[in-house]
């Protein structure tokens, strides 16, 4: 727009040479004397004046200004977005040792337990159903042993012909395959004793072996001369 102005001084004067904001409407010329026309003098004063009072940098720069500041701030927004974005998904959370120990036991022992009760036809199984395991005892190492044999269901009478290659023995009344389960609580040439030991004729395996054990069960096979061929 200040070249609009100027050129339409210069049109009005071609004689005018140069003009400045100082002067505020007074024109120097390269010719003496006044203008002798006093409608060319106030359309220069005019032009002169709107030149002097227009300040289009002033203008342009406030507009570079705002828009440098939104862009500077929208700019800074974004990047503090961006890096909380970053922060939150690159925080490694901290978990205790002692925490995943616990919940890595409890996990491998449920899985334990639940494959061990799928062990239906297991010895063991029928008097410890849970994978807990038996409490200790208070009897000395030779009695322990024989206690674990009979939960095991494994004794040397039971299981002696594996190592000879022989028939698995059978009871002499049932003519069944001997077993602990059979001779504590099956066959009925003890139930005397058992009813005498066990409070019942056929009690349960469990309730004579299993946790807590009846330790009747070493008087019951103690007495049946079966204690030595566990």
């Amino acid at each position: 727009m200040i070249l609009a102005l100027v050129s339409k001084c210069l049109a009005a004067d071609p004689c005018m040479r140069f003009v400045t904001n100082s002067t505020r409407g007074n024109l120097e010329s390269s010719t003496p004397g006044e203008y002798k026309s006093d409608v060319r003098n106030k359309d220069l004063r005019d032009l002169t004046s709107q030149i002097s009072t227009y300040n289009p940098f002033t203008s342009y720069t406030k507009k570079i200004v705002c828009s440098d500041v939104g862009t500077s701030n929208s700019i800074r927004i974004h990047e503090a977005d961006a890096a909380a974005k970053a922060a939150s998904s690159n925080v490694e959370t901290f978990v205790p040792f002692q925490d995943i120990d616990q919940v890595l036991k409890q996990t491998i022992l449920i899985k334990w337990q639940h494959i061990w009760d799928l062990e239906l036809n297991n010895k063991l199984h029928s008097i410890q159903p849970s994978i807990a395991g038996f409490q200790p005892n208070n009897l000395n190492r030779r009695m322990s042993v024989k206690l674990a044999r009979l939960r095991l269901g494994h004794t040397y009478f039971t299981h002696k012909h594996l190592l000879y290659a022989d028939p698995a023995p059978r009871c002499s009344s049932c003519s069944t395959i001997i077993s602990v389960r059979h001779i504590l609580c099956e066959c009925p040439k003890y139930r005397v004793l058992r009813r005498k030991y066990f409070g019942k004729a056929y009690p349960d395996l469990r309730d004579i072996l299993g946790e807590p054990y009846n330790a009747n069960v070493f008087s019951f096979v103690h007495d049946i001369n079966f204690i030595h061929s566990i």
